[in-house]
Parts: C-alpha cells; structure tokens; sequence
C-alpha cells in the first residue's frame, strides 16, 4: 500500500496528514512546538496517538526512539557513512534504513529484507514522501521510520 506524506515548507509547527495513494486522509502528523526534546505523533483522524517520534538531544550521531503506548519499541541511531544508513534495533527484530547521499530515496529493510521503500517528490510548496510499504503489518512503523528519517535529514526548524 502506498501512502504520501506531505509537510509544508515554511510551516512554523510541524502539523501535516498522511493520504494513502487514493487522496484520503489516513493519519495525521503533530508536532511539539516547544518541547525537548522534539515529538511528533502520529494520529488516527479521530486524534488518538498511536505512535510517537522523539529525537535525542545529546548524542554524536542523531538518534530516535520510537514510542508506542508509553513504551519504547525501537532506538534508531545513525551509522556513520557518507550515504544515509541507520540501525534500528526494536522489539521485534532488526531493522535497517539505507538510503542515498541526498535522503531523497531510501529502503527500510527487516532482517535484510525489503518491506518498505520511500521515494522524495519534489513541489513548490511541499516536500512529499511516497512510502511504498510492501509488510502491511508494519505500516504504522514504517511510517514513523519516514518521518524520522525526514526529521534527521530535512528538518527545517534547524535552518
């Protein structure tokens, strides 16, 4: 199932929905505007959380939690390497995110296998994400990974 996440450029709070390939809304994406470390939530349209992004602040390389009700179940930490890798050690195996120089496309792999891929669009107002998730039981952890990975490479609030 594909889904697209797109976030305004110029946004002062990172506030977006995530559509899946048919243009309906899906989940939508809040984030902390004054908290740290930063959060993002990502939300059923009804404004549940279902899981969270935290970004932590004191580290060499830029790391992430992924939170789901109240519980870390992944620490995700970047490798160094000029392209764009990560280490994704969760509750539920090993993962993997390899991506190119520019952050633009990247895989998200268990295991050593493929379940997930994101592909950048470009558009003048907006960044877009594809994420093409092909495990639909790791949909909602895919996703998280997406905006994760977007928050370490693109963040804009850092510019």
């Amino acid at each position: 199932m594909q889904y697209i996440i797109r976030q305004k450029i110029l946004a002062i709070r990172d506030r977006f929905t995530i559509k899946d390939i048919n243009d309906n809304d899906v989940f939508q994406v809040k984030g902390s505007l004054l908290a740290i470390p930063k959060r993002l939530k990502i939300m059923d349209m009804q404004g549940n959380e279902l899981i969270q992004v935290r970004h932590k602040l004191i580290d060499i390389m830029p790391q992430f939690f992924i939170i789901k009700d109240g519980e870390k179940i992944a620490k995700v930490k970047r490798k160094f390497t000029l392209r764009k890798k990560y280490a994704v050690n969760a509750k539920d195996g090993e993962y993997a995110i390899e991506g190119d120089v520019w952050a633009w496309n990247y895989n998200i792999l268990k295991d050593g296998k493929k379940i997930a891929m994101v592909s950048k669009r470009f558009m003048a107002i907006r960044d877009a994400y594809v994420v093409d998730v092909l495990d639909e039981s790791k949909t909602l952890f895919c996703i998280a990974l997406a905006i994760m990975f977007d928050e370490s490479h693109h963040d804009r609030s850092n510019k």
